[in-house]
């Protein structure tokens, strides 16, 4: 429900965003989005660790066996210790978001962006001190609960944004639309599991486990990932606008919402699934985890394909259009050509995605020197590219480095730690035994 509504209404809020808002504020739109993107800076990649950790956790607790009533403790001492973290780590957030505003938008009026920024960011905040709650959901088997929420948020916040916009709300949208996400969070953390969420706090046994020995040896290590990450495949309308114009970034930043949507309708099928087989690696069960793995790859990079051929398609017939909307429509967007570029770099990004995650599900250590050495390259492509050749620099950068360099190293890496079941690879002793 949650990937048909994806399709159904990203093209609804692209048209939305491109009848109701001048190419400025659409640009502006966009790059408010990306700075509330900074939230993985702080995150540190703790919530993908969270399911992980859990679903190895919770395949004890399922199993019953005489290591269940640890992993109860275990889980317990995660609840714990992640909702601290998170509630600091929304204050640190917010305050280094606003920075990030004025350092990108320092050109722009203050009139234009400060007021809804700081709204936006507030509510943003508060979202995300709820967050470790629905992945302690989705790693102890409520799935279905924590994706229906996240469907009815998918609904909610685009119907807010398609209301909004033509009610002339313009950028105050994005405000609204986040209150609704923080609506649902709220409810399906603090409302409808706050009793299941009480008995698991009931356990106060002695769980031998540590956040610094336990948790921090892979948590570092996405964090350096993410970082790594987000500064060279998330920034490039920001780029554009630091270093060119709002209306320089005008077309990358509708591209990329069409973009964004795309990649999001893909990795949904891959986080439905990363629970599952982090409970399958949790109970030794590593040939159905890798059964469902490759199915789900396939899959996943099926969607993504098959949407980026459908865009280029699009761009390519209505700027054969010779009326007034067909071109207005293809200004907003970059050339076809331009986007078969971008297209190949996000396949590229996707499968490294997919080796990174499979890692991250069977409990080894993430890849960080194949990331920081892959994704350190694409992001000096993308940084000058953007400043010295606005959008053609960024996109050709970002595809080039990825295709040439990130995916070879991080493909030999992931084989290399893939195929080996040595000690060292492991974060922890049962996968190392496995």
């Amino acid at each position: 429900m949650t990937r048909f509504w994806q399709a159904l209404s990203g093209p609804m809020t692209v048209a939305c965003v491109g009848a109701k808002l001048a190419p400025e504020e659409r640009t502006l739109y966009k790059g408010l989005i990306d700075i509330v993107g900074i939230q993985m800076f702080f995150e540190l990649g703790l919530l993908g660790v969270l399911v992980s950790q859990v679903g190895h956790q919770f395949a004890s607790i399922e199993s019953r066996d005489e290591n269940a009533d640890l992993a109860q403790a275990r889980l317990a001492m995660l609840i714990r210790t992640s909702n601290r973290w998170f509630a600091g780590v929304a204050s640190v957030f917010a305050i280094a978001a606003i920075g990030l505003g004025f350092y990108v938008f320092v050109s722009v009026s203050l009139t234009q962006w400060l007021l809804p920024t700081v709204v936006l960011l507030f509510i943003s905040a508060l979202t995300i001190s709820l967050s470790p709650g629905l992945a302690v959901l989705e790693g102890t088997g409520h799935r279905e609960s924590v994706y229906l929420y996240r469907f009815c948020q998918a609904c909610c916040g685009s119907l807010v944004v398609w209301m909004g916009l033509l009610l002339g709300f313009k950028i105050w949208v994005l405000p609204m639309s986040a209150f609704v996400q923080l609506a649902w969070t709220w409810y399906a953390v603090k409302w409808r599991f706050r009793s299941w969420f009480a008995k698991q706090m009931t356990n106060t046994r002695e769980a031998n486990y540590s956040w610094i020995h336990d948790v921090i040896p892979v948590q570092w290590r996405m964090a350096v990932i993410t970082i790594v990450g987000f500064v060279a495949t998330q920034m490039f309308v920001l780029i554009i606008i630091r270093f060119h114009s709002l209306e320089a970034a005008s077309s990358l930043g509708m591209t990329m919402m069409v973009v964004v949507a795309i990649q999001s309708m893909a990795m949904a099928w891959v986080q439905a699934k990363f629970p599952v087989i982090s409970q399958l690696h949790g109970a030794s069960d590593r040939h159905q985890a890798g059964v469902l793995w490759r199915k789900t790859g396939i899959i996943s990079s099926a969607i993504l394909s098959g949407a980026m051929l459908v865009g280029f398609l699009f761009l390519l017939l209505v700027g054969k259009i010779q009326h007034p909307v067909c071109q207005s429509i293809s200004s907003w967007f970059i050339s076809p050509a331009l986007w078969l570029v971008l297209a190949m770099g996000c396949l590229v990004n996707h499968l490294i995605g997919l080796q990174g995650t499979y890692v991250l599900a069977r409990g080894l250590k993430p890849l960080v020197m194949a990331t920081v050495v892959g994704y350190g390259a694409v992001a000096i492509a993308v940084w000058y590219g953007g400043a010295m050749y606005a959008e053609v620099g960024v996109v050709w950068g970002y595809a080039s480095m990825l295709t040439l360099v990130a995916l070879p190293i991080h493909t030999f890496a992931y084989l290399r730690v893939r195929d080996h079941q040595s000690p060292e690879y492991s974060l922890h002793s049962e996968t190392a035994t496995e």
